[in-house]
């Protein structure tokens, strides 16, 4: 039984073809920012079509023998129509194909859910790696969850010769609607994406490896292992109100260019622009590049070089383009790609005096393209890394500083040579200056003798906070030399060892550096001063807490005193910030979980932070709306050795009292701008060791280290994510107070500070210097900016002297925690 409502009825009878007509144009976008859409593929994780059937993979022969068989699925490819389905089945031979490839588990909520699979003709389908099923004639409905490692597998297992099985769209029923009105893109991609100014779409058009010569071997809107079709990329562009890019495939004869153009021509909005560009880097010769080796075979009979052939082959193909705009140009802008890093090699590309003279009537390539584009990538040099990697191996955090600051030389050379080298070039033969591809190219050579030192520290860096002040200074560079936006590649992609070149690393990642950037980017918000974070104040917080001693230590017979108190610590940055300092005031009850009640009362009371929205004494809900972060801090002996919807030996569970806590918050004191956080604080020492003192050891340390960014983690990050998935409307974050922390212990001089220095026990309660850390994590989650840097240090206070001599890497390691 499906545990997802159908939003369909079980229909019986051979469905529809998908819709071929488009949806009403949108509202064109007013965003900034350029975007390289990633691949269409099974395993892509930016799943942009509402038909998941646009990115499934090439149909598979499976056999009794082989889940993929090389011989079957030859004698199954002599018999394929047009759109690539199977017309005849070998014996014992089934034809299979994925979609939904290890999506991650975190897009649950954009895509797991009820899906149908709908088909043409007579045959038969069946689904595996999926629960729920049900069928009609032609359908198929089931419910589909992503765990990371699941994929949904169609298999054909019969068809009809004459009628086979052919034309199948899967998608998700609660899309139904959507899907009749002939739209195209998930609501999901287009919630994180929609706004932005133009998508390229090199990816999704496989221009480094489409083999299409004639117009009849391109994708169509019923085709199977090809990616989507040209009409639904424009449509893509009309639905999302944004320019298009377009690049076409390197072999593609006279017919099949004046057919896109065509299409274009008549199916994107008029008010959008179409971009339009011959193949893609026809100078690569990496792996996966086609291009390059055909124009060389070209090349090899002539006079002049493999760029001028791609010169002229780009002529070409934008005099066919042109020929179909005749009389509308000002629609269109034609692109000459040019290599980034060869300057000089530009002038064969343009002028490609060989290939004009070759035969009478030529035209010089540059008088038929409107804009020159290239990359506005940064990265290390390969001759740059064996410096990095010997200061790495004997400190990491100096190998670390030291390929930022290779990075940041880089950022320089790009902005202040190679940008106004291309402007220059722009200007001379009155071009426009455009971005094909953009952003962090940070990859280690691959001979290098510590591979897995060398990926760690291109993964600190790309997924660091550091990121976003870099693509700030490359992006305001840009903006002053370019004529149109930065151009980010890519949308979406999986985190890789070697690093990544995705904004996200799946449509719910928005902790990326490189994502915030672009979101900023794009909206005109871009933080350009020199380190995102960097404090700004005149910010307001008011809280509540539902506390206990991870968060304010107040017992009576231990060292506590004001600075063990997270929220004291927090009104004194508060205090300090720039521009008149930021506003804090908290009201808290201490206490366990199940002892905290509603209404809330302000009884616990702080030092140096007001109280101003409720009663001390009295609970009741007057002034509680006006609470805007309500922070909830569970234990740290009970809670993690349990399921958060388990009781624990207190007689509950948290998932189940939180959300009875957060539901009274809603209906007595409802603000829609109000955050309910799940405060980590860091685990015990050793594991039920109560509160006795006792010797803290170095192994002890190690362990709590790895607990504490291990199981202890997983249990905050499971608890928030099942009080997300239970109140999808709200804004439910986890305050990753502990994982900050740690980590500022591993990676820092916080390391070096003697234990006892750090806590009282093994419980652990801490002392003023952990509080501090804590407070700092809290702060950065509160206000979304670092404290104060010139943060001034009272003896009184009684942090260790190692944290205040190095407070700013400490502030600056945690950032980077909480924010990658």
């Amino acid at each position: 039984m499906s545990i997802f409502k159908s939003a369909h009825a079980a229909a019986p009878g051979t469905p529809a073809a998908p819709a071929a007509r488009t949806p009403a144009h949108a509202p064109l976008s007013q965003g900034r920012l350029w975007l390289n859409l990633s691949f269409a593929a099974d395993w892509g994780r930016d799943n942009p079509f509402l038909d998941v059937m646009r990115y499934a993979r090439e149909w598979r022969a499976q056999t009794a023998s082989a889940w993929s068989d090389a011989a079957a699925l030859k004698r199954m490819q002599a018999n394929v129509d047009a759109d690539g389905y199977p017309t005849v089945l070998p014996a014992g031979t089934s034809a299979g194909t994925l979609v939904l490839t290890e999506q991650a588990p975190e897009t649950a909520p954009l895509f797991g859910g009820r899906y149908r699979l709908e088909w043409q003709g007579s045959g038969t389908v069946v689904v595996n790696g999926v629960q729920g099923q049900t069928r009609g004639a032609n359908w198929i409905e089931f419910d589909y969850m992503p765990t990371g490692n699941n994929m949904v597998d169609i298999q054909i297992t019969a068809t009809t010769a004459g009628n086979h099985v052919r034309g199948m769209r899967c998608y998700m029923t609660a899309h139904a609607k959507l899907v009749a009105e002939g739209r195209r893109v998930h609501p999901g991609f287009a919630g994180v994406w929609g706004g932005v100014k133009l998508l390229r779409f090199m990816d999704p058009m496989s221009a480094n490896t489409a083999p299409y010569v004639n117009w009849s071997e391109a994708p169509t809107l019923t085709s199977i292992g090809r990616g989507p079709a040209l009409a639904e990329l424009v449509d893509m562009c009309n639905e999302l109100g944004c320019d298009g890019w377009f690049t076409l495939p390197y072999q593609a004869n006279a017919d099949y260019v004046t057919r896109a153009a065509t299409l274009v021509r008549d199916r994107l909005n008029p008010a959008l622009k179409a971009y339009v560009e011959y193949s893609n880097e026809w100078w690569n010769f990496g792996y996966g590049f086609n291009t390059s080796a055909y124009l060389e075979a070209l090349r090899k009979t002539k006079r002049y070089n493999w760029a001028e052939q791609a010169g002229g082959r780009s002529t070409e193909t934008m005099l066919a383009w042109s020929a179909v705009f005749a009389g509308q140009m000002h629609r269109t802008v034609r692109v000459a790609g040019l290599h980034t890093g060869w300057q000089g090699l530009e002038h064969s590309f343009l002028h490609a005096p060989g290939w004009v003279a070759e035969v009478p009537g030529r035209v010089v390539p540059h008088t038929v393209h409107d804009a020159i584009a290239i990359t506005g990538y940064f990265y290390v040099p390969g001759e740059k890394w064996p410096e990095v990697m010997k200061a790495a191996a004997s400190n990491y955090e100096a190998g670390r500083a030291l390929l930022v600051d290779k990075l940041n030389d880089n950022i320089g050379q790009l902005t202040k040579s190679t940008f106004p080298y291309f402007r220059g070039v722009a200007n001379g033969l009155r071009k426009k200056l455009v971005m094909y591809e953009g952003g962090t190219h940070l990859q280690a050579p691959g001979d290098l003798p510590n591979m897995a030192l060398a990926n760690r520290l291109v993964n600190d860096v790309n997924n660091g906070a550091l990121m976003y002040p870099m693509y700030a200074r490359v992006m305001t560079a840009w903006d002053k030399v370019g004529d149109g936006g930065f151009n980010q590649y890519s949308s979406v992609t999986r985190q890789a060892d070697a690093g990544t070149f995705g904004a996200q690393f799946h449509l719910r990642d928005v902790s990326q550096s490189r994502f915030r950037a672009c979101q900023d980017y794009n909206q005109r918000k871009l933080v350009v001063s020199g380190v995102e974070g960097t404090p700004v104040g005149g910010k307001t917080v008011h809280a509540y807490a539902y506390l206990n001693s991870l968060h304010n230590h107040a017992h009576p017979t231990s060292a506590q005193n004001a600075s063990t108190r997270v929220s004291n610590w927090v009104a004194r940055m508060a205090a300090r910030a720039p521009g008149g300092g930021n506003t804090y005031t908290v009201g808290a009850q201490f206490g366990y979980f199940t002892q905290w009640t509603v209404p809330p009362a302000a009884g616990n009371m702080f030092e140096e932070v007001s109280t101003p929205h409720l009663d001390p004494w009295t609970p009741g809900w007057e002034g509680a709306s006006k609470i805007d972060v309500v922070e909830i801090v569970p234990d740290n002996f009970d809670a993690p050795h349990v399921d958060p919807a388990a009781c624990t030996r207190m007689g509950a569970s948290y998932e189940t009292r939180l959300l009875q806590l957060i539901d009274e918050w809603e209906t007595h004191a409802p603000n829609p701008e109000r955050r309910y956080a799940v405060f980590a604080g860091w685990p015990a020492l050793r594991p039920d060791s109560g509160s006795g003192a006792c010797a803290i050891s170095p192994a002890m340390c190690s362990a709590w280290v790895a607990d504490g960014l291990g199981a202890y983690q997983q249990w905050m990050e499971l608890l928030v994510a099942r009080l997300q998935a239970a109140r999808p409307a709200l804004d439910i974050r986890l305050h990753a107070i502990s994982k900050a922390s740690l980590m500022a212990y591993r990676d820092t001089v916080l390391g070096t500070v003697p234990p006892e220095e750090l806590f009282e026990e093994l419980a652990p309660h801490g002392r003023p210097s952990m509080y501090f850390i804590a407070a700092v994590a809290d702060y950065i989650e509160l206000f979304d900016e670092k404290p104060p840097a010139d943060f001034a240090f009272d003896p009184a206070w009684g942090v260790s002297p190692v944290i205040a001599d190095h407070y700013p890497r400490i502030v600056e390691r945690i950032w980077s925690a909480l924010r990658a």
